[in-house]
């Protein structure tokens, strides 16, 4: 018998939250959606998702029985996906907006996000205001949280932004930025230069800020819409029964 793609949705949703009557006790599987160059949080090593928030989420499954099917399709994507309904995402910063829209677990863990300066053209930085009139490198798609959204919004920053943490370094040495903000801390700058041949030549020529921006904690979002907060409770209750999460150091 034919059903309408309608049916099909109810019933995968059905399926995903164990009938949501009386299920808290049932283990669901979810699908998860994630960026995919998001480097050492998030990224694809032989084909297959990879990461210490990708494997954070997975060993929670040991203590709350949910499993997390996850899928790397790009943060832009991710969140498109999940207004449709067809998942969660993983490594999303809370913001108000998100907020209204996304039901948020527990942080998994922090992400050490920091500024990235020419060498020799760094310059007194104790937090946010220390940017301001400066123009800085920012991902598309991304968000760091309100406090910088709110200064961005406001004009106290000159924002440029770009797809690839490659091409927002090629900018900083071309002097088109100030300062360049990245998530993932001194690895993830590392992981970018080795990346690119010209880069890897001009390694001397970055200069990571000792004080990071600030530590972002980072969730896995689910849209409110599939009714999946006892899935978001028992992931909370499995992050209080892990070992502390990894810290990255700078």
């Amino acid at each position: 018998m034919w059903k309408s793609p309608h049916c099909q949705r109810r019933q995968l949703l059905f399926a995903l939250t164990g009938g949501l009557a009386g299920s808290a006790a049932r283990a669901d599987s979810l699908r998860v959606f994630a960026d995919e160059d998001y480097y050492p949080l998030i990224h694809r090593q032989a084909e297959r998702p990879a990461g210490l928030l990708v494997e954070r989420l997975q060993r929670s499954s040991a203590f709350s029985g949910d499993q997390f099917v996850i899928e790397l399709v790009g943060l832009n994507r991710a969140l498109m996906l999940a207004e449709q309904a067809e998942g969660g995402v993983l490594g999303l910063s809370y913001t108000q907006e998100r907020a209204r829209w996304l039901d948020f677990s527990a942080p998994l863990m922090h992400d050490d996000i920091a500024v990235v300066v020419r060498r020799g053209q760094g310059f007194r930085f104790r937090g946010l205001p220390d940017l301001y009139g400066k123009t800085i490198g920012l991902p598309k798609g991304a968000s760091f949280g309100d406090a910088l959204e709110q200064a961005i919004q406001r004009g106290d920053l000159r924002v440029e932004r770009d797809w690839a943490l490659v091409r927002r370094l090629r900018m900083l040495l071309a002097g088109r930025l100030d300062a360049a903000v990245i998530g993932g801390g001194a690895l993830s700058l590392q992981a970018a230069i080795e990346r690119d041949p010209d880069l890897r030549g001009q390694r001397e020529r970055f200069e990571l800020l000792s004080q990071p921006l600030y530590l972002d904690p980072l969730h896995l979002g689910v849209p409110k819409s599939m009714q999946l907060r006892a899935l978001l409770d028992r992931l909370n209750r499995a992050l209080s029964r892990m070992p502390p999460a990894p810290t990255l150091r700078r």
